[in-house]
């Protein structure tokens, strides 16, 4: 974790040569240091400014006028789960450059003008219990422990020559280190959203720290993956669903129709879970198994193998994590098990006799 803060800092003075740069989530208990690393970042990172309790309007105008590093602390209250929802917003489509932008009309010379605001830049967000939901999504958690040692608290003159050296670096490298990040491919590190949100990370690691760095921040990246993605139920829940999916058996007649209260019925057995149906069809949808038809008051949806292992590829699934799908016989073939059975049954008859 202490080589991932001195990348992020460093990479703040690079951002807007990546395509995302991750926010970074810090948490930890009360005494913990958590105002002391958001203290660092703000004297070193890129045009950083520290916020507490910030407007959406303080947040987009600052991004957009000047470029900044926003350092928010004490932030416990961004969790709230029916306040506060488009200050989330706004957060979440900070940490990449194609999220799009806020519109807003300011009066300039006496006429209304449109004006766009990017809302790209890094992000710091501190608080006892972190991030949540979409937002850890495009997020690194940096979990603080408290210790008996006193560190003591960066000023912004403690740091006057480190920072300005990172200046004198953004100028003469900013170049090269796109073209690293462009070169960089770490897809057998991790994947999906988190390939996007690392990327920079291990180009930044390429350019100023060492192979032994790179496989320290390789299996932290990894660890850190498979835990998020143990305690994000909104993927788990897809990951569940595609797996019993593939354990299922299409409905006869039909092929690759299957039933949805059968599904339902199988996530919830194998996993212990009380998905409604109606749960489980919203999933598929979001997961892009739109095709329904109703056959005698059930409800079917239309899911060919080829359809279940693109969407396994969508939230990142290993395809080895997926059984292989069930498939039924087909007449001909039903009919010879039966023939079998019957000479197999005649035979034991005769033998008996």
């Amino acid at each position: 974790e202490m080589i991932l803060c001195k990348r992020w800092i460093e990479g703040t003075f690079f951002y807007d040569v990546f395509e995302a740069y991750p926010i970074q989530s810090i948490l930890g208990v009360s005494e913990s240091g958590k105002s002391r690393l958001c203290l660092l970042n703000l004297a070193l990172c890129y045009h950083a400014e520290g916020l507490i309790d910030p407007t959406e309007a303080s947040i987009f105008r600052a991004k957009e006028e000047d470029k900044v590093s926003l350092i928010v602390d004490e932030a416990e209250y961004l969790n709230h789960p029916h306040l506060y929802a488009t200050l989330r917003i706004l957060i979440n489509a900070s940490y990449s450059k194609y999220s799009g932008y806020v519109t807003r009309y300011d009066e300039m010379d006496g006429k209304r003008v449109k004006r766009r605001f990017d809302l790209y830049s890094p992000m710091c967000i501190s608080g006892i219990a972190g991030l949540e939901g979409v937002t850890l999504s495009r997020a690194f958690r940096i979990v603080m422990r408290r210790v008996k040692k006193d560190f003591p608290k960066a000023t912004p003159t403690m740091y006057n020559t480190l920072r300005d050296m990172l200046y004198v670096l953004r100028i003469r490298h900013a170049f090269e280190v796109h073209k690293l990040y462009e070169q960089t491919d770490i897809s057998d590190i991790v994947s999906a959203r988190f390939e996007e949100l690392f990327k920079p990370i291990f180009s930044l690691t390429k350019f100023f720290g060492t192979q032994e760095e790179w496989e320290i921040l390789a299996q932290w990246c990894k660890e850190y993956e498979e835990n998020f993605r143990v305690e994000a139920l909104n993927v788990a829940q897809e990951e569940m669903i595609l797996v019993s999916l593939s354990k299922l058996t299409p409905i006869q007649g039909q092929p690759d129709w299957y039933s949805l209260k059968e599904l339902a019925e199988k996530v919830n057995l194998e996993y212990n879970r009380k998905l409604s149906s109606k749960t489980v069809s919203n999933i598929l949808y979001r997961l892009g198994i739109t095709r329904r038809k109703k056959v005698r008051g059930y409800t079917l949806f239309y899911a060919p193998p080829e359809l279940i292992e693109e969407c396994a590829k969508r939230i990142g699934l290993p395809s080895e994590s997926l059984p292989s799908p069930q498939t039924l016989p087909s007449p001909e073939e039903e009919e010879k098990v039966a023939e079998n059975w019957l000479q197999e049954a005649e035979n034991v008859e005769q033998a008996e006799n």
